[in-house]
């Protein structure tokens, strides 16, 4: 698959946060909250988690997680 970058804003960032922390929201939207939040480049990260490490943390496939960014991007 195609290696997408995902950065986030501050403000992207502080949303997605917001729909993982608190609310009532779908399980789908959550968990697409938490694979670009994993994914993100941005923020002074040294080192990401790969594809298959968010995918087996998140207990989700990792054709979702690489759909999920290509999506974002």
């Amino acid at each position: 698959m195609a290696d997408y970058k995902v950065t986030l804003s501050e403000q992207e960032r502080a949303e997605l946060q917001d729909i993982t922390g608190k609310g009532t929201h779908a399980a789908s939207k959550v968990i697409n909250a938490l694979i670009l939040l994993n994914c993100d480049q941005a923020g002074g990260r040294t080192e990401r988690p790969r594809t298959c490490d968010i995918a087996t943390m998140l207990c989700v496939s990792e054709r979702k997680v690489d759909r999920i960014k290509k999506k974002f991007v």
